[in-house]
């Protein structure tokens, strides 16, 4: 949908900051839904607030101020339902070290409310730019977040690889750390099958120190027994 014939409009990104969803700011949220919820990027990028034709609602925000997000997952031929934990107060009234997943879905029904309003169009990421509404496809949003990754890198070198796929994957492996190998919090996290997380998310190597752990600490029941 084109915008309005209006020289300020369409000459600058920074007034569109006030009219709707821009494709930075989807893809700053999008880092903090897929490092809380482990969604796929993919999957998030394609995620919709309603499917075509069929009536069934994929967001929902519960009265507790928490949302439920439904997206699919094409090679797995299926659809994976996450909760995000939020909070009934406005997002007005929350503090900046309160953001979450939940915030982010809520601000991003906020912010392309109106947008959709007028095009009807399903897509969660509902964006502005200077040539209309659009629903942006994957590499767009790759390249928005290199720019964040640009950013940061200047700050701090460990950032210059970071991809929102090997943030997912870090947060699966630090799961299955913190849970003594529990590989079924793990698989939960990524929406997997736990043998699928096992062989394809968890390194081998740490696999078999967790294993080599627990037997020890088996061992020693057994000493004391």
């Amino acid at each position: 949908l084109p915008l309005p014939d209006v020289n300020e409009l369409n000459r600058s990104t920074e007034l569109l900051g006030y009219l709707g969803l821009l494709t930075n700011v989807a893809s700053a949220m999008q880092i903090v839904v897929v490092a809380e919820l482990g969604i796929n990027p993919y999957s998030l990028y394609k995620a919709k607030l309603f499917s075509d034709g069929h009536g069934h609602e994929f967001v929902q925000v519960t009265d507790e101020g928490g949302v439920r997000l439904k997206v699919l997952k094409p090679r797995a031929r299926s659809a994976r339902l996450k909760n995000a934990a939020g909070s009934s107060l406005p997002l007005a009234q929350l503090h900046r070290q309160n953001i979450n997943a939940s915030t982010c879905i809520k601000m991003a029904l906020e912010m392309t409310s109106r947008t959709r309003a007028v095009t009807n169009h399903p897509e969660l990421w509902l964006c502005l730019t200077t040539q209309g509404a659009t629903a942006p496809d994957s590499n767009t949003f790759q390249k928005q977040f290199n720019n964040i990754r640009k950013v940061l890198s200047s700050q701090n070198a460990v950032f210059e690889s970071a991809t929102l796929m090997k943030i997912r994957t870090s947060k699966g492996i630090l799961i299955y750390l913190q849970s003594n190998g529990d590989a079924l919090k793990a698989a939960t996290y990524l929406g997997n099958h736990v043998k699928t997380t096992l062989s394809r998310y968890i390194p081998a190597y740490l696999s078999e120190l967790v294993y080599r752990l627990k037997v020890r600490a088996f061992q020693r029941i057994l000493l004391f027994m």
